[in-house]
């Protein structure tokens, strides 16, 4: 990669692992014919501006071309490894296979030993082909160490039919022996970017869900680029997508990127850019303590971890750094290992070290794990802990429906004393009139007229409501219809344009129930008035009726009748207006908006409130034992009412009025405080926090705990002290380990630890060892996990993680041998 792309992408390398030259064996015998030369090679190798290239021939291992390719590497300073593509039959099934050769091995024992094996087929003259069966192959590789690519793009890739049969699984059953037993790792090599599609990678998908299988799959493409004649082809894989891995561009880097394939290998286009992030730590002179590689170590963007024997200074390297940017120390961490009086005596300094380009650089600690854990454990209150407890437009909804009750209750108590005084008015009215009747005067003062109602605006008020209720009921057909769009059409334009026609629809039809419910209500209003006109136009032609033509005294009544006519007038308004206002309030339990609301602001991928009873407990509730009614002192009045529905109106009208006649008001004895539960999602199912095991409890906590942080922070480096301490293994694995995994790659991680899960199933990125000379001066130094000895290719990274972590590899391979593991 050029100097642009590795400042925009640190830490990351290209790689071309798959190209042809010349000199091939093709499996049909023929000669390929290209246009290789040094020079073109030299060229292209150039512009596929690449830090690790392999050539990959079909059936050979060239020695000579390979020398030769090489050293045009090397003048282009670029890493180079030897490979080879072989044309394979296992099973009576064809596919290709790619071999990437660890530079450890004899390749001049191997060119010889694939040379014979491919002259025995080609002097074989019954086969038509040149192809490798799995003993040939297995052969060959003894004793090899090497990366093992199927590859699976053209017409004899392992499952090219479009409808493999059930016996297919035999025909990769020698791969899938090499990947479980740990011999190699696959890729799948393709000139796509939609490798899902090929059977292959399915297949061993397949073989992942098997429980008594454990591999994982990594997928890298690449150019194929073999020097052909087809100008075309040329063309569209030079334009293909570069891939890159997060290693160091060698053999045991690009062994370690595969078997780290989530977090190593990517698309370039895929990668994300990173540049907020501690780029190095530069130590100053100190007299207790030393420092190697020049007194400076480069940090990686992704997990950096200390590791080192207790007392190595493994914390206070991890403080210093974190107190450099926030002027301050880690939390539980420094301030208790006694630094006055421990094992950090006289070797804390406020200038042990400096960090160059750090300015806006947003650092954060994780805190004690252990404690966040029995805080979520011993929480009497664990939706708080989950962040699921705003219930104050909840107690919003609660409130307004008291209110309604109580609305409800007031109207039922102003309608009985209305009642009672209007009946005394009507009384006044009568001995009025019979006095009228029976003092009669000369002059014609009182003349009574009906009046008759205009009912046109109910007439058109109702065949509104009438409308809208036609329409209302074809809502599910047209969606049907334009769901039978959407089904016959595969236009994107068309199914956007009918996804936004139903989104608007669905206002209307909102709009439309509201505007139902305000006809509905001026109905109800209509329905009064036509009411007062039929009374009082009764009223009056009885009066007329029992007059006739007389006239009538009224003047020494004329003052007191006219009193009480406008009283009785109010008194009956009211009185009717109360009763259709009790109609008209809706008294059932708002269960429905309370699971809406509740859904819709207490819930998280984690953990929800919900309601604690269920919708059929809520009509048939027995409210002597209810949650949701305060029943002190009263449970042998509400026995006496029996069961109640909660949710119908007329029901808790009817309970209401029972509890009025025993001075018992249930606007009061209703609960501000709904009775909820909290369900936590444990694979993949909704669970009462009861019905789940406290380690399963703390997991889906932690997961929870490690998201908000990043959500809510926005960190670019985050600082972990020793997370292993006090908590379980499969912890680590299955929260810490992965949180680590899934946001090493967007965020810089410097964690201390004595935990190998931590530092090698995590995958770190970048050690620092911690150590004491005989002096007990503290050492620091840093080195990659993929780090190899020049001189005889050991493993020298993790040779190194190993004996600290684990005491050796002996002390691994002992315990996976106990566990029953092979040799």
């Amino acid at each position: 990669m050029n100097e642009e792309l590795r400042k925009k992408y640190p830490g990351w390398y290209r790689v071309d692992l798959h190209s042809h030259t010349t000199n091939e064996i093709l499996v049909d015998r023929k000669e390929r014919k290209n246009k290789y030369s040094h020079e073109a090679f030299y060229k292209y190798i150039l512009e596929q501006n690449v830090d690790l290239k392999v050539v990959t021939n079909h059936n050979t291992l060239n020695l000579c071309d390979h020398i030769k390719q090489a050293l045009i590497c090397d003048k282009a300073n670029i890493k180079y490894l030897c490979g080879v593509e072989l044309d394979l039959c296992f099973y009576s099934k064809r596919f290709h296979g790619v071999v990437i050769l660890s530079p450890e091995i004899d390749i001049v024992k191997y060119s010889r030993d694939l040379e014979a094996i491919v002259s025995n087929k080609i002097k074989d003259t019954k086969a038509s082909k040149i192809l490798l069966n799995e003993e040939d192959f297995s052969k060959l590789h003894e004793n090899t160490s090497f990366i093992f690519i199927p590859h699976a793009i053209k017409v004899n890739g392992i499952f090219y039919e479009k409808n493999p049969r059930d016996n297919d699984a035999k025909t990769i059953d020698w791969v899938l022996n090499s990947i479980r037993s740990g011999m190699s790792a696959p890729i799948l090599f393709e000139n796509t970017h939609d490798y899902n599609k090929y059977s292959l990678i399915n297949k061993i998908k397949q073989y992942q869900n098997d429980k008594s299988v454990n591999f994982q799959v990594g997928c890298i493409v690449n150019s194929d680029y073999n020097f052909d004649s087809d100008e075309e082809r040329e063309k569209n894989i030079k334009q293909k997508a570069k891939y890159c891995i997060f290693s160091i561009p060698t053999y045991r880097g690009l062994e370690i990127a595969i078997r780290n394939f989530n977090t190593r290998l990517s698309c370039e286009e895929d990668i994300v850019s990173i540049q907020k992030y501690i780029k190095e730590i530069e130590f100053n002179d100190i007299d207790n303590i030393s420092f190697k590689i020049g007194g400076k170590i480069f940090l990686s963007t992704g997990l950096n971890v200390i590791i080192g024997n207790s007392g190595t200074g493994k914390t206070l390297l991890l403080n210093e750094i974190f107190r450099f940017i926030n002027k301050k120390d880690i939390s539980n961490s420094i301030e208790k290992k006694s630094l006055n009086h421990g094992m950090y005596y006289n070797k804390t300094h406020d200038n042990i070290l400096s960090l160059p380009d750090i300015e806006n650089i947003k650092a954060i600690e994780i805190p004690k794990i252990y404690e966040k854990i029995l805080k979520c454990s011993n929480s009497e209150n664990i939706g708080e802990q989950f962040g699921v407890t705003d219930m104050s437009v909840s107690t919003e909804i609660i409130n307004d429906y008291k209110k309604c009750i109580s609305k409800y209750e007031i109207l039922k108590k102003q309608t009985l004393e209305d009642s009672k005084n209007g009946n005394l008015l009507v009384t006044n009215i009568i001995k009025n009139t019979d006095f009228i009747i029976n003092n009669r005067t000369i002059s014609s003062i009182y003349n009574l007229i009906c009046e008759s109602y205009n009912s046109n605006s109910k007439e058109r008020c109702a065949r509104k409501k009438e409308e809208i209720r036609q329409i209302l009921s074809k809502e599910i057909s047209v969606k049907i219809y334009f769901g039978k769009i959407v089904s016959l059409t595969e236009n994107t334009e068309i199914k956007e344009a009918v996804t936004t026609i139903l989104k608007e629809y669905d206002k209307v039809i909102i709009n439309l129930k509201k505007e139902l419910k305000d006809v509905e209500v001026n109905l109800k209003f209509m329905d009064i008035n036509e009411r007062l006109f039929q009374i009082v136009n009764l009223a009056i032609k009885k009066q007329i009726d029992s007059l006739g033509e007389r006239e009538k005294n009224f003047k020494k009544r004329k003052a007191q009748k006219a009193e009480d006519d406008y009283e009785l007038s109010k008194v009956i308004i009211s009185n009717i207006k109360a009763t259709l206002r009790k109609d008209i309030i809706y008294c059932g339990y708002p269960y429905e908006k309370l699971c809406e609301n509740i859904e819709k602001n207490n819930a998280n991928k984690y953990a929800r409130l919900t309601i604690k009873n269920p919708k059929e407990d809520m009509r048939d509730m027995d409210l002597a034992s209810s949650d949701y009614i305060n029943n002190n002192n009263i449970k042998g009045a509400l026995r006496s009412i029996g069961n109640v529905d909660m949710l119908d109106s007329s029901s808790m009208k009817s309970l209401d009025d029972k509890l009025l006649e025993n001075n018992i008001s249930l606007s009061e004895i209703i609960e501000a405080k709904i009775p909820l539960v909290l369900e936590i999602k444990d694979d993949g199912e909704w669970k009462k926090t009861n019905n789940i095991n406290p380690g399963s409890l703390a997991k889906r906590f932690m997961e929870y705990f490690f998201t908000k942080i990043i959500d809510e922070q926005q960190p670019d480096v985050i600082f972990i002290d020793q997370p292993e301490n006090d908590v379980d293994k499969t912890f680590i694995t299955e929260s810490l380990s992965e949180f680590i995994r899934k946001n090493k790659t967007t965020k810089q991680f410097i964690i201390t630890t004595h935990d190998p899960i931590i530092a090698v199933n995590s995958d770190a990125n970048l050690i620092i060892k911690a150590s004491l000379d005989d002096n007990n001066k503290i050492n620091y130094s840093s080195f990659l996990m993929e780090d190899i000895d020049e001189n005889d290719y050991s493993f020298r990274g993790t040779d190194i993680v190993s004996k600290t972590l684990d005491g050796g590899k002996e002390n691994v391979k002992l315990r996976y041998q106990i566990y029953g593991g092979g040799l």
